[in-house]
């Protein structure tokens, strides 16, 4: 397309399919990923192998930062109300049970409690 998708961006050329994520992160998140700002909660909804985790802690040092997965609760039959497959999340050696342990890791799929 000759014609830019988004039309505050501040670069000269942009993708067309919308993504902006490293102007849209800097514009709105870059306040929160300095050393002498407020500490703040942050959470990121799906946890998966904890590889953006890591990227938004890099990035927030300030950050109390918590993180939603559903792989790691219970394995078994989903008409259990269990997880059939693997447990993603364990794979992370450096936070997956740093996290559990600080109760920063929350393990569901955001249902209603019962």
């Amino acid at each position: 397309p000759s014609k830019c998708t988004r039309g505050d961006c501040k670069r000269e050329r942009c993708r067309p399919w919308g993504h902006y994520y490293d102007t849209m992160y800097q514009q709105r998140l870059g306040p929160f990923s300095r050393n002498d700002t407020t500490p703040f909660q942050f959470l990121e909804i799906g946890f998966f192998q904890g590889r953006g985790f890591e990227t938004y802690m890099d990035y927030f040092p300030r950050a109390e930062a918590h993180s939603m997965e559903i792989s790691c609760i219970e394995h078994g039959p989903r008409e259990e109300g269990k997880w059939p497959f693997d447990n993603f999340a364990s794979v992370n050696t450096k936070w997956y049970q740093r996290l559990l342990d600080q109760k920063r890791l929350h393990c569901g799929d955001a249902g209603p409690r019962k």
